[in-house]
């Protein structure tokens, strides 16, 4: 049935009441009269919890930002000194002050239509000749 709510355990009521209010928010539009009179609640009491909602949302944000600043300063200082650079944003922009060994940027304007390729030399494989080949176990095994 549609709008029923399921509560597991470890769900608080706050957090229940939270997704209560925020679903009727939506289902109304973001109209506050609406939702107010839906859950049967002041519209002060509507405005100071979609108040407080959007703090702690902002906080979460702020909490999680930190939290991969912290992760990229711990990848970096574990990287080293030496392959540390900037990771450019797009494809060949930004600016690398020192790109890991073997690798070389070019700007834009220099790259050639042409470019050389490496080719790996052919090697020499050996040969088997077809009587070894069914000798060595490519047929059947008891």
């Amino acid at each position: 049935m549609d709008g029923m709510i399921f509560w597991t355990p470890g769900v608080t009521l706050e957090d229940l009441e939270r997704t209560v209010i925020l679903k009727a928010y939506s289902f109304y539009h973001k109209n506050k009269t609406a939702t107010a009179q839906a859950l049967g609640i002041a519209i002060r009491t509507l405005d100071s919890k979609l108040e407080k909602y959007e703090d702690d949302r902002i906080k979460q944000e702020e909490r999680e930002a930190a939290g991969r600043k912290q992760r990229e300063e711990f990848l970096a200082a574990q990287r080293g000194p030496h392959q540390s650079y900037n990771a450019p944003e797009g494809i060949l922009t930004g600016s690398l002050s020192s790109p890991p060994a073997g690798v070389r940027v070019e700007s834009l304007e220099k790259v050639g239509t042409e470019r050389p390729v490496s080719v790996q030399k052919p090697q020499e494989v050996q040969k088997v000749l077809p009587s070894k080949a069914s000798a060595s176990g490519s047929g059947s095994r008891r």
